[in-house]
């Protein structure tokens, strides 16, 4: 389930683009995945920042050059 998401969101990126991972519950969310986990799932390099609020957190991550 986890890879589907991964690739749907994908499919939406341009190849120079920005990917936001969010996870609402953060770790104790069903689809919880640490930034690094979902910067080394994407083809190429990514370089990712991760940031927490509240119970959630969100990522922003770069294709790196």
């Amino acid at each position: 389930m986890r890879e589907a998401i991964l690739v749907a969101h994908h499919e939406r990126q341009a190849p120079d683009g920005v990917l936001l991972w969010i996870n609402q519950l953060g770790e104790d969310g069903p689809f919880y995945l640490p930034a690094d986990d979902v910067a080394a799932a994407l083809p190429g390099q990514w370089r990712a920042i991760e940031v927490r609020a509240g119970w959630g957190s969100w990522a922003v991550l770069r294709r790196a050059c």
